[in-house]
C-alpha cells in the first residue's frame, strides 16, 4: 500500500479563512472543518466507523501533539505565549470530549487541525538552531540565514539567498512546518506505518498536507485580542443560538410524567449561565417531545395497539412541557434568570411507527449487518434525527449504552426536551466605544 502526499494544496491566500480575524470562533470552525474534510477525502475507501479512544489515550495523544509543536515552534511560543495558551485550552478540551468514546473518525481528525490551525501564524523553528549564535559554527549556513531573517519582515528576504539545501528562507519556513503536520499526521491518524485509523485496509491514501503559507506571522499574538481584527464604529447587536442540547427523558416507561423529568433542564441552564460569564442569556426556548411509539389495550381478550397512541404521546410531551415551564418559571424570581424571555412547546417526533417496527426489537448489536442497517436507518430519516434530536451522524447511533435494538434506535433519540439559548455576547455590546477607548494591540506584524 502506498501513502501518495500531494504538495500542491490550494494556497492559504485564495482558502476560505477569513483574514480580517484569523482567531474567531468562525474561523477556527471553518479550518477545523476543511482540514477534516481534507483527511476524510485522502482515504479512497473510508471507515465508516472505528474504535473510540479511551479518556487515557486521548490525554497520551494530546501529550504527545503539545510536546512536538512545543519543539518544533520553541521560539514561536516564546514570542507568543497566548497562542500556546489557547492552544493548551481547546486540546485539554478535546481530550476530555466524551464524543471521543464513541466509534467515528471526528476526534483524530480533530487532534490534527487543532494544531495546524494555530500554528499557521507561527514561524517555525529551523532545526537544530534553537541555541545557535552567530559566530558560533560558521559551517551552518542555515543557521546563520535564521539568525539574520528571524526578526525581519519577510518582504525583505531575498528570492534566493543560496543557502544550504532549500533554495530560499521562506520555501525552508514552509517545509519545516509542513514536516511537523507529516510528524502529527503519522502520530494521531497511523496504525503502524502502512494501515491508518480511518481508511479500510487495503485503500489506496492521497492527502494534501502541504500548506503553502505565505508567510504572515505575528508577535505578542493574543488569540482572544487579534491585532487584525477591525472592530467597526458602530455595530449591530444581533442575538444569536448559543447553545443547542437535546436533553433525554425516560423511554421504556412513558406512562407517567414527574418533575424529576425536568430536573436536567433546569442543571443545564442553570450550569450554562454559571459557566458563561462572557454571555447574556436573553431567550429559552424548550421544547418537549415523545416519539411516536404504540401504546396498548386489551380488546376482546387481545393485547392490540391503541390506535389513539399519538394522542397518549403527544399528551405526555405536554405534560412534560408543562412541568419544565413550572420549574423553569420559578428560576425567574433570581436575579440570572429575571429578564430571560421563555417559551414551551410539545411535540410529536421522529419517524412515524409501523407495525413491523416492532420486530426491530430483536435486532441487536449481535445481529449480522446491524451497523449497516443503522446506517440506513440515518440516511433515511436523517433531517429529523439532526433537527429534532440534534444528532449529527450515525456513529451517534451506535453508542451501546444508550441503545439496545433497532427499535430504540429509531425511537428513542426523540423522547426527551429540546433546549435552544440564545442571547448575545458581552464583547459585542457598545461596540461604538469599546472601538473609542480601545488601545491598539502591541504587535508587530511580518510578512
Amino acid at each position: 500500500m502506498n501513502v501518495i502526499y500531494l504538495l500542491t494544496l490550494l494556497s492559504w491566500t485564495t482558502f476560505s479563512f477569513a483574514e480580517s480575524f484569523y482567531f474567531s470562533p468562525e474561523n477556527k470552525k471553518l479550518g477545523l472543518d476543511y482540514y477534516k474534510k481534507q483527511i476524510y477525502s485522502g482515504c479512497s475507501d473510508l471507515k465508516k466507523v472505528q474504535d473510540p479512544l479511551s479518556p487515557v489515550q486521548m490525554k497520551q495523544l494530546t501529550e504527545q501533539v503539545l510536546k512536538m509543536v512545543s519543539e518544533d515552534f520553541s521560539r514561536a511560543f516564546t514570542e507568543n505565549p497566548l497562542v500556546k495558551v489557547a492552544l493548551l485550552k481547546d486540546l485539554d478540551v478535546l481530550a476530555k470530549d466524551p464524543a471521543c468514546q464513541r466509534i467515528g473518525n471526528h476526534c483524530r481528525a480533530r487532534l490534527v487541525g487543532i494544531p495546524l490551525f494555530y500554528y499557521q501564524r507561527l514561524r517555525p523553528d529551523i532545526p537544530d538552531c534553537q541555541q545557535y549564535v552567530s559566530g558560533k559554527s560558521p559551517e551552518s549556513q542555515q543557521c546563520e540565514v535564521e539568525l539574520k531573517f528571524r526578526t525581519k519582515d519577510l518582504k525583505t528576504v531575498p528570492k534566493n539567498y543560496g543557502a544550504y539545501g532549500i533554495g530560499t528562507y521562506k520555501d525552508e519556513l514552509k517545509v519545516t512546518k509542513n514536516n511537523t503536520t507529516m510528524r502529527l499526521f503519522q502520530t494521531i491518524m497511523y496504525r503502524d506505518k502502512t494501515n491508518l485509523h480511518i481508511c479500510e485496509e487495503g485503500s489506496k491514501y492521497r492527502y494534501d498536507l502541504d500548506v503553502n503559507d505565505p508567510g504572515f506571522y505575528y508577535e505578542r499574538l493574543d488569540p482572544e485580542n487579534d491585532p487584525s481584527r477591525a472592530i467597526p464604529d458602530d455595530c449591530k447587536e444581533d442575538m444569536t443560538v448559543l447553545e443547542q442540547s437535546f436533553i433525554p427523558t425516560d423511554f421504556d416507561d412513558r406512562t407517567t410524567v414527574g418533575e424529576d423529568q425536568v430536573g436536567p433542564v433546569k442543571d443545564h441552564v442553570k450550569n450554562f449561565i454559571k459557566s458563561n460569564p462572557s454571555l447574556i442569556v436573553a431567550k429559552i426556548e424548550v421544547v418537549a417531545t415523545s416519539a411516536r411509539t404504540p401504546y396498548y389495550i386489551t380488546q376482546d381478550g387481545k393485547k392490540v395497539i391503541d390506535p389513539k397512541s399519538q394522542e397518549r404521546n403527544l399528551r405526555l410531551a405536554q405534560e412534560r412541557a408543562a412541568f419544565a415551564k413550572k420549574v423553569l418559571t420559578e428560576l425567574k424570581s433570581t436575579s440570572d434568570f429575571s429578564k430571560i424571555e421563555m417559551s414551551f412547546k410539545a411535540t410529536l417526533a421522529g419517524p412515524d411507527f409501523n407495525p413491523t417496527d416492532l420486530n426491530e426489537r430483536f435486532v441487536t448489536r449481535m445481529t449480522p449487518g446491524f451497523v449497516e442497517r443503522i446506517e440506513a436507518l440515518y440516511r433515511q430519516h436523517e433531517k429529523q434525527y439532526l433537527e429534532k434530536a440534534l444528532i449529527t451522524g450515525a456513529h451517534e447511533l451506535l453508542d451501546s449504552k444508550k441503545y439496545v435494538n433497532i427499535y430504540q434506535v429509531k425511537f428513542k433519540p426523540f423522547q426527551g426536551f429540546r433546549l435552544s439559548i440564545s442571547g448575545l455576547k458581552k464583547e459585542n455590546m457598545k461596540c461604538g466605544s469599546q472601538s473609542k477607548d480601545k488601545k491598539p494591540f502591541s504587535s508587530s506584524s511580518k510578512q
